[in-house]
């Protein structure tokens, strides 16, 4: 107990030097005074007692410092010493400070944000109790060759009985419409799930509970919701197991609630067990996730899976496993890389200017160090001074980065694409700002220490003599290579900025064959909300649509123009052999073409006459005739395909549609009169803003079909600006990157050369006085410059061209090799480099050398 009240008193002195300074002012009177008495006591005067007990003492302010240490942690109160001395140093010099506390703030601000978001979406594993065991199986076709596809219930539960595995599920997602009382009808997402998905997951319903194995067996109407869909459209009742909803108009039972963020899918709204009929089709489209022993590997797993998969298919099919997060990220993995590698860059380019600063402000401070250790300092003493200096200086500059963090985390969250996973739980949270403060001590150490080796050397003994010498002929060597690998930085992220954005602007200027300005496309999900003729409810919406004010031209089409896959058939000219391949049905009505904005190439459009009863007629586009057709005369040809009784005639020739630069596939577009559908898309093309029409658009659409879901009436825009989402935002954070890097690295030019000039002064002031023009002084400090600012701009270049090929996967229309980018990238940061340069070096033209000399 005595050992811990010491340890206290130690720790409570340190943290308060002065509480017990008057006691220890009286104690170390009281001695001088007993002293003093003694030596008058032996015959010396008065002048000579105080003399000799001051001497006998040893130095009154000696003791105190001794009395000091031995009731304080010595090595702590050195360390708060070096810290006040550290803060009221770099409020002498605020340009510095302010330089390099923002360099680190902006480098570690933009790192944390963007660790945040890589941490949630790569790093942390997937909310699920071991979440190591879970996996993704996929199978394909090995006679022909296919790609990675769903699976058929057979063979799911083939998979399922596989040994490697404990549970498993297969679920398949669609939109459907979800109402009720007091529900507006909505669209949602529903699995359709096989198997237990709550158990292979290791999560139940917060609120009720999941399915029963007779409930699955049964294809019981009964449902679990996702929390934000509670939340939503229930206002969080937990009450609500046990009511009815009505989904595509059949009434299912609510039975439970999935916590928060952890259904799966992530953008599943509604669970329900899959139905008889569901099953018994055996369509190729469950998704399986299962859940591995133990003591199995994914890779053990993947074999068995292969194996039971050839075993069933009579080895026209294979299969294999993946981890279950290295699926879920596949799609945004490599711009979140991209992004956190841009990030660290910035980072280093903050790191080497503020150890550039550093290091220029030591050559000033050379003649301080070597008159401390003249007085008697220890290198090590020195060092840990100016340690401390840099320490403090990154521990202002973290905390400040932390708070810039945590808006630029908000604003990397409200630019992100929505297919990145796990978005709305991403924080700068505990761990994130425990990360944040090791790299903020780790980078002080690292801007700090080399500086401080240099400059605790001149605190030897003879190092006063050399401080002239060392001030006016030593060269900044280690700042030239720091502000070097800046520039080749830069170079690097301006060029991949470069790259995204010519990336992004062939996407944004891209024909896609069709004009979406002014369009606004309506969802008619008319499963469960309209039971009659679909072809004459669809004549009375385009109608009423059409006397809307502002509207243009109405339509109603299967399928968008953006959506290229629909409906596929074989078709076959009449009397002759089937063609190479399917072809896409596309059923429009008359005035689709017209609407969407897809020119006629030959023939003509559809017509009011071309209704159920009249021939069969279609339209085909330039795919079509060039690839199944040979490129001959389509119009007068006769089609033949299972899904058309008659046979077809092709009276007209339109464009392909060619969404995000994607191919086109060879379409026959069909009256939606010859070829009903029971749902598909209203398309209106207006006048004005599309979104001004949207409430009057809405109003009619519940009058003529109460049932329907509007909820989803959007711009045709929005949805090709979705498919640009991954790299629109890699390309407005690349660019802010770019512009950070190339910020920071004038600076550090700017900063290089003024020091140069500093350093070198009275040499350029000699030079002047001996007859040299201002124009050589110039050129004589911006030479390094402009040596430094071709070494690293050639040094980017490479740089670039090795890590081109990274982003490959983002660019369109665009080649990692792009000489012009290549080459533009360097030639702006030198331009922009040379004119930091030059503006550090004016200085020189203003120099008056007989001023320098006479103050020398």
């Amino acid at each position: 107990m005595g050992r811990l009240r010491r340890f206290l008193r130690r720790l409570v002195n340190v943290m308060r030097p002065g509480r017990d300074e008057a006691a220890l002012e009286r104690e170390v009177a009281s001695h001088v005074l007993l002293l003093e008495d003694d030596y008058r006591r032996r015959g010396l005067s008065a002048a000579e007692a105080r003399r000799s007990a001051r001497l006998a003492l040893g130095g009154i302010e000696q003791t105190k410092e001794l009395h000091r240490d031995a009731r304080a942690f010595r090595w702590l109160d050195d360390a708060r010493r070096d810290a006040t001395y550290a803060v009221r140093l770099l409020r002498r010099h605020p340009v510095v400070t302010v330089a390099a506390g923002l360099s680190l703030a902006i480098g570690i601000g933009i790192n944390a944000a963007v660790f945040s978001v890589v941490d949630w979406v790569l790093l942390r594993p997937l909310p699920y109790p071991a979440p190591h065991e879970l996996v993704r199986v996929f199978t394909a076709g090995t006679a022909p060759v296919t790609g990675p596809s769903a699976l058929t219930y057979d063979e799911f539960t083939t998979f399922r009985r596989a040994t490697a595995i404990r549970e498993a599920a297969a679920f398949t997602v669609a939109t459907r419409v979800m109402a009720g009382a007091g529900i507006d009808p909505a669209h949602v997402v529903v699995a359709r799930v096989a198997g237990d998905l709550f158990v292979t997951l290791g999560v139940y319903p917060d609120v009720g509970r999941g399915f029963t194995p007779a409930e699955m067996a049964a294809s019981a109407p009964v449902v679990v919701l996702g929390h934000d869909l509670w939340q939503r459209r229930f206002s969080g009742d937990r009450s609500i197991a046990g009511r009815s909803v009505l989904i595509d108009g059949a009434p299912h039972t609510v039975v439970g609630v999935m916590p928060f963020h952890r259904g799966y899918p992530s953008e599943v709204e509604v669970w329900r067990p899959l139905m008889a009929s569901e099953r018994e089709d055996n369509d190729r489209e469950l998704s399986m996730i299962g859940r591995l022993r133990s003591e199995t590997t994914v890779e053990r797993a993947g074999t068995e899976f292969a194996t039971l998969a050839q075993v069933a298919a009579h080895g026209a099919r294979t299969a294999w496993a993946d981890d279950a997060q290295r699926t879920d990220i596949a799609n945004v993995s490599a711009a979140l890389q991209a992004l956190f590698a841009a990030a660290m860059l910035t980072l280093l380019i903050a790191c080497a200017n503020v150890a550039a600063l550093v290091g220029a402000r030591g050559v000033d401070r050379a003649g301080e160090i070597a008159v401390r250790g003249a007085l008697g300092a220890t290198r090590a003493r020195v060092l840990g001074q100016l340690i401390s200096e840099s320490l403090v200086l990154a521990l202002a500059g973290g905390a400040l980065g932390l708070l810039f963090g945590r808006w630029a985390l908000t604003v990397l969250v409200a630019m992100a694409p929505v297919s990145i996973p796990r978005l709305a739980e991403i924080s700068l949270d505990s761990r994130i700002v425990g990360v944040g403060m090791a790299a903020t001590l780790l980078t002080g150490l690292a801007v700090g220490l080399a500086p401080a080796l240099r400059l605790s050397r001149l605190a030897e003994a003879s190092a006063l003599n050399r401080v002239g010498w060392h001030r006016t002929t030593r060269r900044p060597n280690g700042r030239r290579a720091l502000v070097l690998g800046q520039i080749a930085i830069a170079v690097v992220l301006t060029t991949g900025a470069v790259l995204l954005t010519r990336s992004l602007r062939h996407l944004v200027t891209l024909d896609n064959g069709f004009a979406a300005d002014q369009l606004v496309a309506v969802d008619l999900y008319l499963r469960g909300a309209f039971n009659g003729d679909a072809r004459q409810l669809f004549r009375e919406l385009v109608a009423t649509s059409e006397a809307i004010p502002g509207v243009q031209t109405v339509a109603v089409s299967m399928r968008l123009p953006t959506q290229v896959t629909g409906l596929r058939a074989p078709v076959r000219v009449l009397g002759e052999r089937e063609l190479n391949s399917p072809a896409t049905l596309r059923p429009v009505s008359p005035t689709y073409f017209d609407t969407a904005g897809i020119p006629i190439t030959a023939g003509r459009r559809f017509g009011n006459t071309d209704t159920e009863h009249a021939p069969r007629v279609g339209i085909v586009n330039r795919t079509f005739v060039r690839d199944l057709l040979g490129g001959r005369q389509a119009l007068g040809a006769r089609l033949t395909t299972p899904l058309i009784k008659d046979a077809v005639s092709i009276v007209g020739v339109v464009g392909d549609v060619t969404p995000r630069g994607e191919p086109d596939r060879p379409a026959l577009y069909v009256p939606v009169d010859q070829l009903s559908i029971g749902s598909g898309y209203l398309i209106v093309r207006v006048q004005r803003d599309p979104r001004s029409i949207i409430p009057a658009l809405t109003t009619r659409l519940r009058t003529a079909v109460p049932g329907l879901a509007v909820d989803r009436m959007r711009r045709v825009a929005e949805e090709l600006e979705e498919s640009r989402a991954v790299t629109r935002f890699s390309t407005q954070v690349a660019a802010t990157f770019a512009g950070l890097a190339l910020l920071l690295s004038m600076i550090g030019v700017y900063g290089l050369t003024s020091a140069d000039v500093s350093t070198r002064w009275r040499e350029l002031a000699v030079r002047l006085a001996l007859g040299a023009s201002r124009r050589e002084a110039v050129w004589t400090v911006m030479r390094p410059c402009a040596a430094i600012l071709g070494a690293g701009s050639a040094l980017g270049f490479l740089g670039a061209v090795s890590v081109g090929p990274a982003l490959t996967s983002l660019l369109h229309g665009v080649g990692p090799a792009d000489w012009f980018t290549l080459t533009i990238a360097p030639v702006l940061l030198g331009a922009i480099g040379m004119l930091a340069a030059v503006l550090a070096a004016t200085r020189v033209l203003r120099a008056d050398p007989a001023a320098t000399l006479r103050s020398e």
